[in-house]
């Protein structure tokens, strides 16, 4: 746990980031300047971020996944990480997590995030290293986020009906920002009309105007389950694994999607009914 983050909401200011832990604060500020720009790059008049008390747990490790490998790669390991502490090391393979084979590309690093965000401290690879194959087990790094609400205003982009007015597309966001209070939780999405939607960094997708269907996984927060239904989620076939939703896109809107939990299907987890992939909030947003 680190000791530099409180347990009580904040009000986020920049005085506040900066007086709290000086140690992270530029990389806070980072991540903030970053999430700001995505919420805003559209024009919108006000965002309301909220988000409850959460745990993260963190691998410690920075992960390729190239297309043209047949799995996700370690990059580098963070010293005194998890990561490193486990035994993973820089050029091994991730073959599976938690007995769930990892494919290449976005996919493989999708399942790996999924599974990262999932995870109730513990965490199982399958390693290719040289020409054996390592499985390697133990504890993540645990990080207790505070709670916050956020309140943006920006001046709202020109709009004039012109090709530069942003109304010629629409866009898809997976920023979490869904309320846990009406069961919606983090989603991840893996694919636009069969294809690839972007970087793995994005959280925000261009699209064009019209009927659209997407490749979503979820997300949910893994404290959400017991452990023998984490057990289970994380053996669950791709086919269940991912759902489709259908997008009518009209010009000028933000599409935020989210995963829908039913808490009272929870014990059907190999049948996938336990969640949905909505759209929980439509924002007249300009995009760029």
């Amino acid at each position: 746990m680190k000791t530099c983050l409180a347990n009580t909401s904040l009000a986020l200011s920049l005085a506040a980031l900066l007086g709290a832990c000086p140690s992270v604060a530029g990389e806070a500020l980072n991540s903030l300047d970053q999430a700001v720009l995505d919420m805003t790059s559209g024009g919108a008049l006000l965002e309301v971020v909220e988000q409850p008390p959460r745990t993260v747990w963190e691998l410690g490790a920075v992960v390729g996944a190239p297309e043209s490998e047949s799995a996700p790669r370690i990059m580098a390991v963070t010293p005194g990480a998890a990561a490193q502490r486990m035994g993973l090391r820089t050029g091994d393979r991730l073959l599976a997590v938690n007995e769930q084979p990892l494919p290449a590309g976005s996919e493989g690093a999708s399942l790996l995030r999924q599974a990262l965000s999932s995870a109730e401290g513990q965490i199982a690879f399958e390693v290719q290293r040289d020409n054996q194959i390592v499985p390697l087990e133990g504890p993540l790094d645990r990080t207790d986020v505070p709670g916050y609400r956020l309140e943006i205003a920006t001046t709202a982009a020109s709009s004039g009906g012109g090709a530069g007015d942003g109304s010629s597309c629409a866009r898809v966001s997976t920023f979490d920002v869904s309320p846990r209070t009406q069961e919606l939780h983090r989603a991840v999405l893996i694919a636009i009309d069969g294809e690839l939607p972007g970087p793995l960094s994005a959280a925000t997708f261009r699209i064009t105007p019209g009927k659209h269907v997407l490749k979503v996984a979820e997300a949910i927060d893994g404290y959400e389950f017991t452990p023998v239904q984490l057990r289970q989620r994380n053996r669950q076939m791709l086919d269940v694994r991912y759902k489709e939703l259908e997008l009518v896109a009209e010009p000028g809107i933000t599409y935020r999607l989210a995963a829908k939990l039913h808490r009272d299907q929870r014990h059907q987890i190999y049948s996938g009914n336990y969640w949905e992939p909505v759209i929980w909030k439509e924002s007249p947003e300009p995009c760029r």
